[in-house]
């Protein structure tokens, strides 16, 4: 009995394994082969593994192999449920959700079976059989919930294809009959396997087996060209677009000599009379996923198959007098000349696009270059007196001077002095705030402007700043020069009115005050200031 049933697993785990390679080969006919295939390694999986639960001799190998094969098992029901979805809609197509719905319910099993050993809710334990004392397990709850579970995806399954068969002519009802009719065997198999629990083995895997070579016979079968009829023959010859009839696994069903002419153009060692019976993948050479859309739509294949052709689809759904979608009819449209000029045009209006945007980045680039000091990248006075006038205070303005840099200049060069102003311009730069601007004056005069900032505040911080700077060698290329500077302060206050002139003036008195002090220091600016108080 055991070597009977050894051959009978093996036999089906052939089958199945045989079933998966022809399928998944076949994958690009129509997804519902990609189904098929896993639904055959699945069951090979399941049959192999039942081989090895034959020859199982003690309860924890029987457990570690049951372990093995409920993710094949689950693996296997899914499947079949799809399975049974793309009999009935050869359109039908596993999205993600659907997917992922589907992976729930193996999941919990494999965990179940994962931890049986701390509840046994799965398993309760093993029970030897009367076949050679093979042993068999004694089902827990969780089990039986499972059992419910795929009972439930095989009735959902059989259930679509039923209506399918209802709905259909009935010169098609045949493909559906042998669909419902491919899932008797495992379930008259389990259900037995059930009742026989605890003298025999379980053969569902073999009754899956048969299932598999119905469920080919039923995806391969091509009956539907003779449903098809085209009203008008003539009128479809002496059209100029590609007229193209698929059935819903893409497969090309008739065309006119336009399409024919057509597949010529994108495929020149492929005689037009091949172009029925092959699918609308090989014809344009990828899957342009144009049958996705449901009852049709419009679309744009540019550059098809890597000929330079470019073309307009327009898809229509054929359905039966029942309302169920049996097909597509494909209107093809050559407009390669149509892009070519289409390009050609805004290719023109990109590069007048690019040129405009060139022109207006050199424009404001010349702009900027007009209010930027040459040597230091600092605004000039030009755009310092502009922000001065515009603003509304309070803020401080502050007029700096290099201390003795005429000296710098007569003992290094005047290379070295441009290097001591770039020097001391960054520093100044790095140590103001955003909002405050730092320019050029002239010479080796800077201006700050510290929105903001009373005259005080603005003392301190420019002190800081001295401090810094005073502290910093200049590296002029050579030698390390370290210089100071004098600063004078005016505020702005908020409110009043204010005079750049006035301002300059005020804060140069100031400057000139700090240098007369000893140099090296900041003042602030004393008496009126545009006829207003000093802040």
């Amino acid at each position: 009995m055991a070597a009977a049933l050894t051959l009978a697993f093996a036999l089906s785990t052939a089958v199945c394994a045989l079933m998966a390679v022809i399928g998944w080969q076949r994958r690009h006919r129509a997804p519902a082969f990609r189904v098929y295939a896993w639904v055959g390694m699945t069951t090979a999986l399941w049959s192999a593994v039942d081989i090895a639960l034959l020859h199982q001799d003690t309860p924890r190998g029987t457990l570690l192999a049951l372990g093995a094969e409920f993710p094949a098992i689950c693996g296997v029901v899914a499947g079949f449920f799809c399975l049974s979805l793309s009999i009935a809609d050869r359109a039908w197509r596993l999205t993600r959700r659907t997917t992922l719905l589907l992976m729930i319910e193996p999941a919990l099993v494999i965990a179940l079976i994962a931890t049986n050993p701390w509840h046994h809710w799965f398993f309760t334990g093993v029970h030897p059989t009367g076949m050679q004392g093979a042993p068999v397990p004694i089902y827990g709850p969780a089990f039986w919930a499972h059992a419910v579970y795929s009972y439930v995806l095989l009735a959902g399954g059989t259930a679509r294809i039923a209506r399918a068969w209802w709905r259909s002519p009935r010169r098609q009802r045949r493909i559906y009959t042998l669909g419902m009719l491919a899932t008797l065997p495992p379930v008259a198999v389990n259900v037995l396997s059930l009742i026989l629990h605890e003298t025999s083995i379980d053969m569902t895997g073999v009754g899956y087996a048969a299932t598999a070579v119905i469920g080919y016979w039923v995806l391969a079968r091509r009956d539907l060209p003779s449903q098809i009829t085209v009203a008008n023959r003539h009128v479809l010859e002496t059209i100029l677009d590609a007229v193209t009839v698929v059935d819903l696994d893409g497969v090309i069903l008739d065309a006119n000599p336009a399409a024919g002419r057509l597949l010529r153009r994108l495929r020149p060692s492929t005689p037009s009379s091949s172009m029925v019976g092959r699918t609308l993948t090989e014809a344009l050479g990828r899957d342009p996923g144009l049958l996705d859309g449901g009852d049709g739509g419009e679309y744009t294949l540019i550059d098809s198959r890597g000929t330079g052709i470019d073309l307009h689809m327009r898809v229509s759904g054929l359905r039966d007098r029942r309302g169920d979608r049996i097909g597509w009819v494909l209107v093809a449209r050559d407009i390669t000349e149509l892009n070519r000029r289409r390009n050609e045009a805004e290719e023109a209006n990109a590069q007048l696009r690019e040129q405009l945007r060139v022109n207006e980045a050199l424009r404001a680039d010349l702009a900027e270059q007009a209010v930027r000091d040459a040597l230091t990248g600092l605004h000039n006075r030009r755009h310092l007196m502009n922000v001065l006038a515009a603003m509304d205070g309070p803020f401080s303005l502050v007029l700096l001077d290099i201390d003795h840099f005429k000296r710098v200049n007569d003992t290094y060069g005047h290379a070295a002095g441009d290097d001591v102003l770039v020097h001391v311009s960054r520093m100044l730069t790095a140590g103001v705030r955003h909002g405050d601007l730092v320019a050029r004056h002239g010479g080796e005069e800077f201006v700050l402007l510290l929105a903001g900032a009373t005259a005080e505040d603005a003392r301190v911080r420019v002190d800081h700043l001295r401090e810094r700077i005073a502290a910093t060698d200049t590296d002029t290329g050579g030698h390390l020069v370290r210089v100071t500077f004098s600063a004078g302060v005016a505020g702005a206050p908020a409110g009043r009115g204010h005079d750049p002139t006035d301002l300059l003036s005020a804060a140069d008195k100031a400057l000139y005050s700090a240098k007369r002090l000893g140099r090296n220091r900041v003042e602030l600016a004393t008496g009126p200031i545009d006829g207003t108080a000093v802040a």
